[in-house]
């Protein structure tokens, strides 16, 4: 059985649906930071504005396994323990190994 998934955001004050987009692949994980909301799903990331507006949306090149902040930016885990940053501009960049171990 296929489930549709969706990603809904709500205006609590007024009640009324600001943003729905249906996801391509299943969720795995939601992080805020700061006015910033980062989706994760198993082969792509989202990141909202706290307007709702989309800031970036990039295909993962292999399934993420989670999400964490990194300073002001945001580290994406994959199953394969490649790591790539999500800056706060909305930029993904592969993180090099010598960042991992200095």
């Amino acid at each position: 059985m296929l489930v549709d998934q969706k990603i809904t955001a709500i205006n609590l004050k007024e009640g009324h649906i600001c943003l729905s987009l249906t996801l391509t692949t299943p969720l795995d994980q939601i992080l805020i930071k700061d006015n910033l909301t980062a989706i994760l799903t198993e082969q792509e990331i989202l990141l909202f504005n706290g307007d709702q507006s989309l800031r970036c949306f990039e295909f993962l090149p292999d399934l993420a396994e989670e999400i964490s902040v990194l300073g002001k930016d945001f580290l994406i885990k994959m199953f394969d323990d490649s790591r790539f940053i999500l800056t706060s501009g909305g930029l993904l960049k592969k993180q090099s190994l010598a960042v991992l171990h200095p």
